[in-house]
């Protein structure tokens, strides 16, 4: 039973994956938050300058682990 239950549940979250897949295919931009553009500013100085920083002023309230990862693809 418990078995069968787990392959229910990773059945469903792959169906919801696929479907925010499928919903953003075209528009990407859909799958976004508010604050994914800081993030892409934060990386972009990072792979750019080297620095952790947005408009010109050091970042003091995020860390840089997500940004670092967005600014190194591998």
């Amino acid at each position: 039973m418990r078995r069968r239950a787990l392959t229910l549940i990773l059945l469903v979250a792959a169906a919801i994956r696929l479907a925010a897949l499928a919903a953003a295919w075209n528009h990407p931009s859909r799958l976004l938050s508010p604050d994914s553009r800081d993030y892409f500013d934060l990386s972009a100085s990072l792979a750019t300058k080297g620095e952790f920083q947005r408009g010109g002023q050091a970042e003091i309230f995020r860390t840089p682990g997500y940004p670092v990862f967005l600014a190194f693809p591998l």
